[in-house]
């Protein structure tokens, strides 16, 4: 762990979106595994599945899922979660990974631009559409959960859309697992990086 001194830079903040299925929580995994702290709270699978965790840090999480189905967002929220993160990071390399900040894009990257003295930076996971689409079907519990998700992935698509030529890094699903760490040791700056642990247990797509 390294820790600054007041007034030396802070190193960016990690963020990873893109739609619901694209391959977020295994880029977050692989994030994780490089050492940047992706949570405190993380969220978890469903009790007697053998899912690896979504790699989502559990409060914000529960926050922006509630925004995208009320539409409603207290940026106060937002701003005082990057606050607590950035305390407990100390200093060294923190992210978080979420489809949903498409949807408050703005209102979070105001927020964590004040905890840096660097630009964040942005993974863009990619894939197919209909691929998405599929997946979601498969994973969905109910039908209403399934109408409730392909509504608020429409969104997320629509907000992709829009940040066409933005310059983020875009990690398109099935990428190779040291591929994706490679790109990410490079954007954060990471010296050195033991890329055989960072894609330990992370299976190729």
């Amino acid at each position: 762990m390294t820790i600054r001194r007041r007034g030396e830079a802070l190193p960016a903040v990690l963020t990873i979106t893109g739609p619901m299925r694209s391959g977020t929580s295994r880029v977050a995994r692989i994030a994780h595994q490089l050492g940047i702290s992706m949570g405190t709270q993380m969220r978890l699978p469903p009790p007697g599945t053998a899912l690896d965790p979504e790699y989502e840090d559990q409060p914000l999480a529960d926050a922006l899922a509630t925004f995208a189905l009320r539409g409603v967002l207290d940026e106060a929220l937002l701003e005082g979660y990057r606050r607590v993160r950035q305390e407990e990071a100390k200093g060294s390399r923190w992210g978080f990974k979420s489809p949903l900040l498409l949807l408050c894009w703005s209102a979070w990257i105001r927020s964590v631009a004040q905890g840096s003295s660097e630009p964040p930076v942005v993974i863009l996971c990619t894939r197919e559409a209909p691929s998405c689409r599929e997946s979601l079907v498969r994973a969905s519990r109910s039908e209403t959960e399934l109408r409730a998700l392909l509504g608020i992935q429409a969104r997320i698509l629509q907000a992709l859309a829009e940040r066409e030529g933005a310059g983020d890094l875009r990690i398109p699903f099935g990428m190779s697992p040291r591929e994706i760490a490679a790109q990410i040791a490079h954007r954060m700056e990471i010296p050195d990086p033991d890329l055989d642990l960072a894609i330990l247990g992370v299976r190729a797509e």
